[in-house]
């Protein structure tokens, strides 16, 4: 509709006056232009005033996109002239005609999030700010309150439906908006593929890892219900000691090892609750020595896995390893097992889960690198790990710049990766 609006002007700038109900000398145009030039922005919008009800506010807001989710909060860093520069604005705007043209000509949207598409492709898209904003405070918009419906909707107040078409074109999981707002969703919701992002150079989306974890945390629910001993090891460990209670954000898979004593009940009422409850497949048994199921035989061989499922559930595989004898449950001097967290729930691990994954991958666990896929290596045990200093690969050019890990994260530390406001 606006798109379509400012077709009908030949002025060189326009007013988009989005859920504007009244006009006055407080808002004033003159002062916009000039601002336009004496400060060479091209975007400049002012404070809100909701009429009837009188209540002010700035509407200047950051943004911030990050592990695919986008967060859109108030408030600003900078200014000059009474005017602080924003990522977005909540008012109606002056804007060049010729550019609000151009970056809405492939618009689709309706409502706020079509204005919060222009602002973030200016921002969020290169990584630069090509389509510089303010908002002037002493310039007075008067839109409409709450007595005027849906007319009066802003980005807090938007329906979770209406972010869903802008969610998929900025590839999102996740939007965060002003007023512990939290919209999120499955990645079929938003035609996330997760295998697209199994790719060296890249970070899984949250919803992929979340898909992972819905199906590995079933497994271990429902273990406990039957008495099924088990204990997380590998690269699923070691997501636990290096993110703190997460997975790794490049992981592939998943690894457990459970009671291979216990395969009638894992290969029964475990699998079919899997497929009910959590839609994950428990796969067909596979032996890893030649006695089959006579696991007591097979313990007199071997400290190794006697049997195996793959579970799987759209995306990932997860290896469940069914071990004659679960060592995390041999104590050595403590009074109880040891447990981490594993995306909210606390699960068996060995009794020095560090000092388990140090030994297995080396000296410098904490550390970030890619799965060892990506590196071409043969096996999850050649060492590789001492390379806090190097970059990590290339990020092909077909993934949305917010989806690499080269330019956005440090080879080291755990808060970027976590869940934490702007």
């Amino acid at each position: 509709m606006w798109l379509r609006l400012s077709r009908f002007s030949t002025k060189k700038y326009v007013l988009v006056g989005r859920n504007m109900v009244d006009f006055t000398h407080y808002t004033d145009i003159d002062r916009m232009l000039r601002v336009i030039n004496s400060l060479g922005v091209d975007v400049v919008g002012g404070a809100v005033r909701l009429e009837p009800e009188g209540r002010w506010y700035a509407g200047c807001y950051q943004s911030t996109i990050r592990n695919f989710t986008l967060r859109i909060h108030p408030g600003h860093d900078q200014s000059t002239q009474s005017c602080a520069y924003c990522d977005y604005i909540a008012s109606p705007f002056v804007i060049r005609r010729s550019l609000f043209q151009a970056a809405m000509k492939d618009s689709l949207l309706s409502g706020p999030p079509a204005f919060v598409r222009m602002f973030m492709d200016s921002i969020q898209g290169t990584g630069d700010q090509t389509v510089r904003t303010v908002a002037c405070v002493d310039v007075l918009f008067h839109v409409a309150g709450q007595v005027y419906g849906s007319r009066s909707y802003g980005i807090a107040e938007t329906p979770k439906s209406g972010w869903v078409e802008l969610a998929k074109q900025l590839v999102l999981n996740r939007i965060v908006l002003p007023g512990n707002i939290d919209h999120q969703w499955t990645c079929d919701e938003v035609d996330i593929k997760c295998e697209t992002y199994k790719t060296a150079g890249v970070i899984l989306p949250g919803c992929c890892i979340e898909e992972l974890a819905s199906c590995l945390k079933g497994f271990l629910a429902l273990a406990d219900e039957h008495n099924v001993s088990n204990f997380l090891v590998s690269g699923t460990l070691l997501g636990t000691v290096k993110i703190y209670g997460g997975f790794l954000p490049w992981e592939r898979d998943a690894d457990l090892v459970w009671d291979a004593y216990k395969f009638r009940v894992v290969g029964g009422p475990i699998k079919t609750k899997l497929q009910e409850v959590y839609s994950c497949e428990l796969g067909p048994l596979e032996y890893k020595t030649k006695f089959g199921l006579d696991i007591k035989a097979c313990s007199r061989i071997t400290n190794n896995s006697c049997i195996y499922h793959p579970l799987r559930s759209k995306s990932w595989r997860i290896e469940l390893y069914g071990d004659p004898i679960i060592t995390a449950n041999r104590l050595w001097g403590l009074k109880n097992t040891t447990k981490v967290n594993l995306n909210g729930m606390w699960v068996t691990s060995p009794p020095n889960p560090g000092r388990y994954v140090r030994h297995a991958y080396g000296d410098n666990i904490l550390g970030h690198i890619q799965h060892w896929l990506d590196y071409g290596l043969s096996t999850g045990w050649d060492r590789y790990t001492n390379v806090e200093a190097a970059q990590y690969m290339p990020c092909p050019p077909r993934y949305v710049r917010y989806s690499c890990l080269r330019g956005n994260y440090l080879p080291h530390g755990n808060i970027q990766f976590q869940d934490f406001p702007l």
